[in-house]
């Protein structure tokens, strides 16, 4: 009796996993057709891009600490899906870069918080600021180049330095001490912008540059981006 038990377990086992081998395969086989298929069509749905940027604010240009032109003050990476031939989606993360160290004891670049004069309760300082960005975007291919043409909306967060006084020195040399708190705070904006890819390999690898502009609503003034990429095509 616990031989024909062990037996009838045994073929339902070899039943089972030949069953399961038979969908494996065949799972196998019509993603080796579908794959075929679309290499043989030469289609590329995604990409993946890696940014170094500069930035600077308008506005401000004064007013700006620790930015050196001639490093990226700014790194992201992007994620491209494509919808139809000449529209894609797109959704990227950006951040100003923390590895420099500058004489605010902050890490990254920094800038003056508005274009006015600094009074209790004003911005004083913005720095380690990120972007998360999602945008629709056009593309026009001509042989070797691809041209695109995005607009989108942008969640920018950070940390803000807001001044809580400032006392006078009576005497020489006459200057400030300003006390301030930092809080970390977020707001919505718009993101235009324009890129140019070459095509290095084809369908597999491009390099270009790109030019953002983002305009946050709570903020006094826009952020232009420019740089270079990276862009991987998959």
């Amino acid at each position: 009796m616990l031989g024909l038990l062990k037996i009838h377990i045994f073929k339902k086992f070899i039943f089972t996993f030949m069953n399961y081998f038979r969908v494996t395969i065949l799972s196998a086989f019509l993603f080796m057709i579908t794959m075929s298929y679309s290499i043989a069509q030469n289609t590329k749905t995604n990409s993946l891009e890696f940014v170094g940027n500069n930035f600077f604010i308008p506005r401000i240009l004064g007013f700006q600490l620790n930015i050196n032109p001639n490093i990226a003050n700014q790194f992201g990476v992007n994620y491209t899906r494509r919808i139809s031939n000449n529209v894609r989606v797109l959704a990227g993360y950006s951040l100003w870069n923390n590895f420099i160290f500058n004489k605010l004891n902050v890490n990254g670049p920094v800038v003056k918080g508005s274009t006015g004069e600094w009074r209790k309760g004003s911005l004083e300082y913005r720095s380690k600021y990120k972007f998360v960005d999602v945008a629709c975007v056009f593309h026009k291919e001509y042989k070797k180049s691809d041209f695109a043409l995005g607009a989108g909306v942008s969640y920018a967060v950070g940390t803000n330095t807001y001044i809580d006084t400032i006392v006078c020195n009576p005497d020489p040399p006459y200057d400030g001490i300003i006390y301030s708190h930092y809080v970390r705070e977020g707001c919505w904006g718009v993101v235009p912008f324009f890129s140019y890819d070459y095509m290095v390999i084809k369908k597999c690898l491009s390099l270009g540059g790109d030019l953002k502009i983002r305009k946050y609503f709570n903020l006094y003034s826009s952020q232009i981006d420019y740089g270079i990429h990276v862009k991987i095509h998959f």
